[in-house]
């Protein structure tokens, strides 16, 4: 396993956390997805030092400052931003908002862009692609707190996804975790079954993978927002294609 370093924040630190006191120094990179023979990586959107874009080729990490592109994605969304997943699907790319940035928030959406016009954006060229098609969901609650998208990847032409619902009042703040959600997205057909820790206890899902080399498999990060603890990673055979 090896690591591949990110600028360091406004104090010199890349850990970054509460009792630090620089939590939201974070570029806070929330959403990944592999583009040919590159990683990209995408900021959250939720305060301006989270408006960012990270590429990474051969090991070397590029970071862009992407205001301009989050403007536009907060402006044509009419709300605040939370970005938590990103897939490219066919011609586009899909950029999950996880809907939980306060009372003026229109819930959990993805922000569809052309590709090719962002990655002509991204390797420089002026022009800002054309503002996304924005397609709201209603995922459900559990125990009174909305779920909202936590992570995403494509698989051909469907999407799986992850949503959690967290007592919490805006993104910034981390709260009480009531349950997650599993999830795919077939054209207009949405469906979903809860996701518990093996104990059979809430758990906030935060990442997933599809395994190449078994179909049917996906990896699940489970994060117990707590520093202290390790994230718990997850092998789960998804059934019922």
């Amino acid at each position: 396993m090896s690591a591949i370093k990110l600028p360091r924040g406004i104090d010199g630190r890349r850990r970054f956390e509460v009792a630090l006191g620089n939590k939201l120094d974070k570029l806070d990179l929330e959403s990944c997805l592999a583009i040919d023979d590159e990683l990209w990586a995408f900021g959250s959107g939720s305060l301006p030092i989270r408006e960012k874009i990270c590429r990474v080729r051969h090991g070397v990490a590029r970071v862009r400052d992407a205001e301009p592109l989050y403007r536009r994605l907060r402006e044509t969304l009419a709300s605040p931003l939370n970005i938590e997943g990103a897939a490219r699907v066919g011609h586009e790319l899909w950029l999950f908002h996880r809907g939980n940035t306060g009372p003026t928030d229109v819930g959990p959406a993805v922000l569809r862009l052309a590709f090719d016009p962002l990655r002509a954006w991204l390797d420089a060229s002026d022009r800002l692609p054309d503002a996304p098609r924005v397609d709201g969901y209603d995922l459900g609650e559990i125990d009174g707190a909305r779920l909202g998208f936590t992570d995403a990847i494509a698989d051909g032409d469907r999407v799986f996804y992850l949503a959690c619902a967290e007592l919490s009042a805006d993104a910034v703040q981390d709260g009480r975790v009531a349950g997650s959600q599993l999830g795919v997205i077939e054209r207009d057909r949405v469906r979903a079954t809860p996701l518990a820790g093996l104990d059979g206890l809430p758990v906030k899902a935060e990442g997933i993978a599809l395994d190449p080399a078994r179909p049917g498999h996906a990896w699940i990060v489970l994060d117990p927002d707590d520093p202290a603890e390790p994230a718990t990673l997850l092998d789960i055979e998804i059934t019922g294609l």
